[in-house]
């Protein structure tokens, strides 16, 4: 998911969405980024935090290079933590090609007292799907497709797709369906306008907060989750299950969050003969030099010597397989049934659930492209320094900064960073993420256009600045910053997904000391 945005119907009959949610909290009191530092600064006297030791002294491929001012943004992103909100946290800010600040606080085992570090393994969740957007634009490269191909023409099970109708009310009318008035295209997956959307996945989801009308939305796909965690499918007989049952809205129409870019990965393994795993392994993460990105621990340990070595070691100890490298999943929670006394928030582990147990993530059965399909588990693990070297890839043309190692041409680079729902032929506002016309998206997140949003949420109204994130409070900002490039990066793992603030309150900080500094030159 991008930023936290819920699996809900989007159309007529629109239900809450996290634009919503964010007025709510604005009206609570508007953050900027100076506010969140002083604030944090007062708890920061009181509290002290702990920092990986040594300290990480590159990123992404990048030496640290420290500018000076830079080192009290930490008191922004050092926030959450110090508030217990937040486990622990890294983060990364690179300024025109250049890593500026490294940051990393709080545990990734609270238990055990493991601190987070840029090395940490992180559930990526939904930004696993910038990856795959990016494999795809590798076959746009190599001629195997087309965006705007039709799905059916790679898919024959997607031929003729059928819709399920809305009744007056809202609801879904259970058994009746109505002829698609287009085919599916692969831009339309891409942009999550395919009519396709996703079950809940009740590990992550906050499933109580949603009405009747919205499960039995929903519950389309219910039975569908249940096989997956029954182990009953691969990602092909997956996506085969899926093309048999009705979309929520016309393809091109509504933007309906889910399990588009699942289907998107199986094309990938159906167009190259690999699965999706090894594809992207080959494609990307060799490339870059990706060596702790993976769907599972088991198969990231086959070819990465230290957590290959961490899972001999827990054997030999005779208990399950665990990883000291990979983070606990939290969840902030008032409720009883984690321990919580139903007033005061506290962070319950949810993965590994006790200190001995094994992670769900050590033996994965589909790799979701998508970031999930199960009711829990999904998606990619990497860490902070992993995915930074991606993301500077795609953001630098193509090749990384440092290495040049290319992973996209020039112009497919560049297709990354295109608002894409633009490319529809659609101009309708229910096509573009939220109902807002103001905002696009891309294959690297959500596209700020003129008239964006400022909610000290998510977006903060400035034009052109990419964004995305994962439900486990993974999340990235790009802004080309008048020809001063910014890119942050913040790991954290704790559900829900907050309402992010944090990133917006130290993209808002960098720009502002850029613009300082640019104006003093002149």
């Amino acid at each position: 998911m991008g930023p936290a945005p819920n699996r809900r119907r989007q159309g007529s009959k629109t239900v809450k969405t996290r634009k919503t949610t964010e007025k709510k909290q604005s009206r609570k009191g508007k953050s900027t980024s100076s506010e969140g530092a002083r604030n944090s600064r007062k708890v920061a006297k009181k509290t002290a935090i702990p920092t990986a030791s040594p300290a990480a002294t590159s990123a992404g491929g990048l030496p640290l290079e420290g500018c000076e001012g830079f080192e009290e943004f930490r008191d922004i992103v050092r926030q959450p933590v110090l508030q217990g909100l937040w486990p622990g946290e890294t983060a990364l800010v690179f300024v025109d090609g250049r890593l500026r600040l490294i940051d990393e606080a709080g545990y990734a085992d609270v238990e055990k007292k493991i601190p987070m570090a840029s090395s940490s393994l992180v559930r990526l969740y939904s930004m696993t799907k910038c990856v795959v957007a990016a494999a795809v634009l590798q076959l746009v490269d190599d001629g195997l497709l087309c965006l705007d191909d039709e799905l059916a023409d790679y898919l024959p099970c997607f031929q003729a797709p059928k819709v399920l109708i809305e009744k007056k009310d809202g609801w879904p009318e259970e058994g009746r369906t109505e002829p698609a008035r287009r085919e599916i295209t692969l831009r339309h997956l891409l942009t999550h306008t395919s009519g396709i959307s996703g079950g809940a996945a009740p590990g992550i989801d906050a499933i109580r907060r949603w009405n009747r009308r919205e499960r039995a939305w929903i519950d389309v796909y219910k039975p569908l989750v249940k096989e997956v965690d029954a182990g009953q499918h691969t990602l092909k007989t997956f996506v085969e299950e899926l093309a048999l049952l009705p979309l929520w809205n016309h393809p091109g129409e509504h933007y309906s969050y889910g399990y588009s870019y699942d289907v998107l990965g199986y094309i990938i393994e159906s167009k190259t003969g690999k699965d999706l795993a090894t594809y992207l392994k080959e494609h990307i993460f060799e490339p870059l030099d990706m060596t702790s990105t993976g769907f599972d621990l088991t198969s990231m340990a086959a070819s990465n010597p230290s957590l290959r070595e961490e899972k001999k070691s827990s054997a030999s100890r005779g208990g399950a397989s665990q990883f000291r490298r990979l983070s606990v999943l939290y969840r902030r929670t008032k409720s009883s049934r984690y321990g919580a006394d139903g007033k005061t928030s506290k962070l319950a582990r949810i993965d590994p659930v006790g200190i001995g147990d094994e992670s769900k993530w050590t033996k994965v059965g589909i790799p979701s492209a998508g970031g999930c399909v199960s009711s829990f588990a999904g998606g990619l693990l990497s860490t902070a320094d992993d995915y930074a070297k991606f993301l500077l890839a795609v953001v630098s043309g193509g090749a990384h900064p440092s290495s040049g190692k290319r992973i996209l041409s020039e112009e497919m680079a560049a297709e990354m960073l295109a608002d894409q729902t633009a490319k529809l032929g659609s101009q309708v506002a229910t096509a573009c993420p939220y109902g807002d016309r103001a905002l696009g998206l891309s294959c690297l997140g959500e596209v700020q256009r003129a008239g964006a949003p400022s909610t000290g949420g998510w977006f903060d109204g400035v034009q052109g600045v990419r964004l995305w994130g994962g439900a486990a409070n993974t999340a990235f900002k790009f802004d080309r910053n008048n020809g001063k490039p910014i890119l942050i990066l913040i790991m954290s793992q704790v559900v829900p997904q907050d309402s992010g603030t944090t990133a917006t309150a130290l993209l808002r900080a960098v720009r502002a000391a850029t613009q300082s500094v640019g104006a003093e030159q002149s």
